[in-house]
Parts: C-alpha cells; sequence; structure tokens
C-alpha cells in the first residue's frame, strides 16, 4: 500500500512537532555538515517508527535494485525531503 501526499505530510508534520528549537537548530546545521549521515538517520528513524517495512509495495527491480518509490527507502527520503522544507520555512520567518 502505498503513501499518500497526505500521509507523507502528516508523517513529517507528527515529527516537527516533537522537536524543541534546539533540536531544528541541530538538525538544519547538519544536513548542511553531514548530510547524509543526518538523512540516513531520519529516514531509519521514520522507518522504523512508522512501520514502513510492514506496508506492501510492489517492487520495481531495475539491475538488481527495488527502484519502486513505495518503497520504505524511497517513502523515508520523502518523508525526509518534506521534514526538512518544514524546518526550513520555519527558519526562514
Amino acid at each position: 500500500m502505498s503513501l499518500t501526499d497526505e500521509n507523507i505530510e502528516h508523517i513529517a508534520e507528527s515529527f516537527c512537532k516533537t522537536l524543541n528549537t534546539s533540536d531544528k537548530e541541530i538538525i538544519v546545521s547538519e544536513m548542511n555538515n553531514a548530510p547524509h549521515r543526518m538523512r540516513g538517520s531520519i529516514a531509519q528513524y521514520i522507518r522504523n517508527k512508522y512501520k514502513l517495512w510492514d506496508r506492501e509495495w510492489k517492487p520495481e527491480i531495475i539491475d538488481g535494485v527495488d527502484h519502486s518509490p513505495n518503497h520504505p527507502e524511497n517513502v523515508s527520503d520523502k518523508i525526509v525531503d518534506r521534514i526538512m522544507e518544514k524546518l526550513n520555512e520555519v527558519g526562514s520567518s
């Protein structure tokens, strides 16, 4: 089952609500300094917290790699993108 844009927005919003100002500043700073590490950590947290591995998806295998947009790693990547958009919106206002 794929997640809708509304689901992705809800998860991103829920995650951001758990952060205090200091957490937000640290995440934004680390995304600038060590983006792969921070992005990977947040994505893994999202996959585990929201049980993305428990959802079914149809694999789209290309050269031995699942490129399905509904693969948990791809879904969590979209969510992290939305989280960063939200944090940057707050930081620039």
